[in-house]
């Protein structure tokens, strides 16, 4: 068994503002990360921001074709068809990391 950390994410303004307001509550990675579930998640919002703006918990985490993930998640994602296909261009399977209870929090600084 894995130790018990929390976990920090970097994503793009766009997408910490969907998984604030509660459109994403799937964020995509190339690779799995290795962690066990349920996790505390800190989410970083990207520049312009720079700052870590929520929290949430990791509830899973998928290993899914692209395909499967699109057809069963794509309300979830926050992202066209199009930027999906680019993102997932060459893979066999893509990470699906499931999010729950975000929550927004007083923007802290990475130097806070």
């Amino acid at each position: 068994m894995r130790d018990h950390f929390d976990v920090l994410i970097s994503v793009q303004s766009r997408f910490a503002q969907s998984m604030i307001n509660g459109t994403k509550t799937i964020e995509l990675r190339r690779q799995a990360p290795r962690i066990d579930t349920p996790r505390r998640v800190w989410i970083y919002n990207k520049k312009p921001v720079a700052a870590v703006t929520a929290t949430g918990t990791i509830s899973a985490i998928e290993l899914i074709s692209p395909a499967q993930l699109w057809g069963e998640h794509s309300d979830k994602l926050s992202i066209s068809l199009e930027e999906f296909n680019s993102y997932v261009a060459g893979k066999q399977f893509i990470a699906a990391i499931h999010v729950i209870d975000i929550k927004s929090i007083p923007p802290i600084g990475l130097s806070d």
